[in-house]
């Protein structure tokens, strides 16, 4: 295994010449890097010292030592100091501690290949691509990073060099030009709620983003409820402008067969990949993610949906924090991969019991978790879904959450011959809003204001 006996030497008894060095040293390493046993009790005593504001050296570390009953190890000490004429300059003391943190790495880098394989031979409870993030995990959390405070004053120059000169966020689009001038696009880091009750088209809408998005970024479709084949057939239908039930049946006239050829020829220009499973759970989703982040380059995923990912209910979690983790796990998952999460889930019933059914954040199924590690929240509303003859072809998406911004309603078209949803490009939803004793007007009155 990858180490230098001789370095941590160094390390420790430089460290016993002039304890002060300590936070130098810990920068870099901490006393699991080291592959000594005896040097990794000696640099978590020093360790412990340290955070109590304890004087380092050679007498307050064997006498801390004699008090944890390591007497074992306070034989050494006299050895790992001896070489040492005088304290080591802090320049070196630095290189030496850089060389056991490299030493460790590739430690933990083979150690993550052991632990992968093994993941991988356990079909039974783990899968290879979590396997795949076993090893990503190793990596990117031994890479020599080390927390560090900035001041604030260097960070808000940065920032506002940015602001000023630098080159607009390079967010995904979502395709809808009203719904990207409230939210930006599908921003890096976030987490995004798409709900809606059973029939309103989040699928649809997530399949509408996902092309869309892929034109210029990198998509990961999840799809827990259908077949990749369906899924496939439906964003055909959608991006080909044809009935889904004719497609399905196999009418298609001559233009429309043409225009069914040439969306499927598209997809090939197209940066979208797609997995499902009723059985896929979050270390599933999670592992492909990482996969995907490391070999091909991974911008946004969805998730359709979040009652359908399959992760086991701890004995003792209610609904609420079931769903309460795997949201966290997901948030996490945006914020680690510095990806966009797109997760669709059901609205209660309840939404239903108001006159008009215009859904708000409280109507989120076991709402708790979802309101609070959403980043964004949208909800799909159409109107005409209740009355027939209200509203025909129109959408209203209802932004009730918004962490970096102004919650408001987008206005886009619904088509049910796709079906499909277009992005009504003359209407500005927050400039052009619905006669005011309309309903829904309300509603936007109070996301306004």
């Amino acid at each position: 295994m990858p180490h230098s006996l001789q370095t941590e030497v160094a390390v420790i008894g430089g460290l016993l010449a002039d304890g002060t060095l300590f936070p130098l040293v810990n920068r870099y390493i901490s006393a699991e890097d080291f592959y000594d046993p005896s040097h990794q009790v000696i640099f978590s005593t020093m360790a412990d010292m340290s955070s109590r504001n304890k004087l380092i050296n050679r007498t307050s570390v064997y006498t801390r030592l004699e008090e944890i009953g390591r007497n074992d190890i306070t034989q050494a000490l006299p050895m790992l100091s001896s070489f040492l004429t005088g304290p080591m300059p802090s320049l070196v003391l630095e290189q030496h501690a850089i060389t056991v943190q490299e030493k460790a790495i590739r430690r933990h880098r083979h150690q993550a290949c052991v632990d992968a394989a093994a993941i991988a031979l356990n079909e039974k409870d783990y899968s290879t691509p979590e396997a795949m993030k076993v090893i990503y995990d190793y990596i990117s959390k031994q890479n020599g990073w080390a927390p560090e405070a900035l001041s604030a004053s260097e960070i808000a120059q940065d920032r506002i060099q940015d602001a000023l000169y630098g080159q607009p966020p390079n967010n995904p689009s979502t395709g809808f030009a009203s719904i990207d001038a409230l939210t930006g696009g599908l921003p890096h880091g976030h987490l995004v709620l798409l709900a809606g009750r059973p029939g309103m088209g989040k699928t649809q809408l997530a399949c509408d983003i996902a092309l869309n998005a892929s034109r210029t970024h990198n998509v990961l479709f999840c799809t827990l409820e259908m077949t990749k084949e369906r899924l496939i057939d439906r964003m055909i239908c959608a991006d080909a402008r044809v009935s889904g039930t004719r497609y399905r049946r196999r009418e298609l006239d001559d233009q429309e067969k043409i225009r069914v050829a040439l969306s499927a020829e598209s997809f090939k220009s197209r940066n979208l990949k797609i997995i499902g499973g009723r059985s896929l759970a979050t270390s599933d989703i999670r592992g492909v993610c990482y996969a995907e982040k490391m070999n091909n380059g991974l911008d946004v995923v969805v998730i359709d949906y979040l009652s359908k990912i399959a992760d086991r209910q701890a004995q003792g979690d209610n609904t609420n924090e079931h769903l309460g983790k795997i949201v966290h796990t997901l948030q996490d998952l945006a914020i680690e991969l510095n990806i966009s999460v797109l997760l669709l889930c059901q609205l209660s019933r309840k939404v239903e019991t108001r006159v008009p059914p215009i859904p708000n954040t409280s109507d989120l199924r076991d709402s708790g978790h979802l309101e609070q590690d959403a980043d964004v929240v949208m909800m799909v509303y159409r109107e005409e879904f209740y009355s027939k003859d209200s509203a025909p072809g129109e959408a209203n998406i209802i932004i009730t959450k918004l962490r970096d911004g102004a919650t408001g309603i987008c206005r886009i078209r619904f088509s049910h011959h796709e079906p499909r949803f277009y992005d009504a490009m003359h209407v500005v939803p927050s400039v052009s809003p619905a006669p005011a004793n309309h309903p829904i007007s309300k509603v936007a009155k109070a996301y306004s204001d």
